[in-house]
């Protein structure tokens, strides 16, 4: 029954329809539990360069994996025939949404291919493949995940829902006083999910959601990624197309000089993540992703920015450089 009267909540006024169709859970990792467990997975294919979040699922539903190759331009080794079981899964990643064209190029294999897109949100897919989102990478909202493509006739799963009242205050931190003061509790909201488990996408998410002009952002961060993508282009290692709208820049630098920049732009509060700190611990050794982590610069590109921004990372990169 709704309540009548009484003090305010926050006004949401919901005018979008939230991008993607599909079953809303608290996370990407959620979505692929939900997958593993609806399909009943015995074995998959993991890429080398890869989150460890879904380690705990693998483990959890105690499925068998293998590892294939990631080659320097973010594109998976594969060999289809490689499979023992039709009903083995591969699981591919189009890294920082800058792959799309992977999707139809791949098709003939969709029935053994889960599509990782929690880095490329506005990379659109039809019912007949599988794949999953994390809004959370790409909008200010405590969870979410948007999983896509699975077919009636497999198990639903009764979940309970999520609730995110508790977890907001990092991003009304932001908001108030700025990136580093809340970018703790940020941090022990990302690592709640592993505790909190599956369940499905919280009220606060699902309402926030709809608020967002997601064409407006999506023009806003494809302007931003073409301007650096014409600036880095003498300086990255990684080819890039400009039919995509990507998480954010990828440059591929030297991992030495990566880092050094890291570090100074720190200093100028331009705040460049790294992904995945510790990917030795839990890919092959060797392997081509621990490479690529250590060489990758992510460099924002998203709505909240424009062109004046895009301009003060470059001219603070040369100036370093």
């Amino acid at each position: 029954m709704k309540d009548i009267g009484g003090y305010f909540n926050f006004h949401l006024e919901k005018k979008f329809p939230i991008y993607h169709k599909g079953i809303f859970l608290n996370s990407g990792r959620s979505c692929f539990e939900y997958i593993c467990e609806a399909i009943n997975i015995k074995k998959i294919w993991f890429p080398s360069y890869i989150c460890s979040s879904l380690f705990s699922v693998i483990n959890k539903l105690n499925i068998e994996i293998s590892f294939y190759e990631v080659d320097s331009q973010l594109k998976p080794v594969l060999n289809f025939r490689e499979l023992n079981d039709s009903d083995e899964k591969i699981l591919i990643v189009n890294y920082f949404g800058v792959n799309d064209e992977l999707l139809e190029h791949y098709s003939k294999y969709k029935k053994n291919i889960i599509w990782d897109l929690t880095q490329s949100f506005f990379c659109k897919t039809n019912n007949e493949v599988l794949a999953f989102y994390s809004p959370r990478k790409f909008f200010g909202v405590p969870d979410g995940g948007i999983l896509v493509g699975l077919e009636d006739g497999y198990k639903q799963l009764r979940l309970n829902q999520s609730t995110s009242s508790r977890e907001c205050l990092h991003l009304l931190l932001r908001i108030d006083s700025g990136a580093k003061a809340g970018f703790k509790i940020y941090q022990k909201n990302e690592e709640r999910f592993s505790k909190e488990g599956m369940k499905s996408m919280s009220n606060i998410t699902y309402n926030i959601l709809q608020t967002v002009d997601y064409e407006k952002a999506r023009k806003q961060r494809s302007t931003n990624y073409k301007y650096l993508l014409h600036k880095f282009e003498c300086l990255n290692s990684l080819k890039l197309n400009s039919n995509c709208t990507p998480m954010i820049y990828p440059l591929f630098l030297n991992p030495q000089m990566a880092t050094k920049l890291r570090e100074n732009l720190l200093r100028k509060n331009i705040f460049i993540p790294v992904y995945w700190k510790g990917i030795e611990n839990w890919v092959p050794k060797k392997s081509n992703g621990i490479e690529i982590s250590k060489k990758l610069l992510p460099i924002p590109i998203d709505h909240r920015y424009d062109l004046r921004d895009m301009k003060r990372i470059v001219k603070e990169i040369f100036n370093i450089l």
